[in-house]
């Protein structure tokens, strides 16, 4: 099912629901089928480290899993903000989220939650 996305600031509408406000301006936006996944831009001078969001059903249903969460040796590593989103070519099922410092995650769309890493993609 393709979803009507409309992203505009720091608001995004998901098919004519009512329009959900992020703390922060709205950089790119992936169509999953049941969920939306959304990419945040930081305010300037401020960086944070999870700024992808899953919008299902009219609301944001999860932020993604902290990396330092997901494996503590990134530690030395942050901060280190997400800078793109996309969808996985090897699997059109999981998003691939590349980091200021050229860490790409592997995220599983449904729960916002890291379910690996990738040394590169083409």
């Amino acid at each position: 099912m393709k979803n009507e996305i409309k992203a505009e600031g720091k608001y995004l509408i998901v098919n004519e629901c009512t329009p959900i406000k992020f703390e922060e301006e709205i950089e790119r936006t992936i169509d999953m089928g049941s969920v939306v996944v959304v990419l945040t831009i930081p305010e300037r001078g401020y960086v944070t480290d999870n700024r992808i969001y899953g919008v299902k059903d009219g609301k944001i249903a999860w932020r993604v899993q902290d990396m330092l969460e997901y494996n503590p040796d990134y530690a030395p590593f942050m901060p280190n903000p997400y800078t793109y989103i996309k969808v996985y070519e090897k699997d059109p099922g999981i998003v691939l989220a590349g980091t200021f410092q050229g860490f790409t995650f592997l995220i599983n769309p449904g729960n916002g939650r890291i379910i690996g890493t990738e040394s590169w993609e083409k």
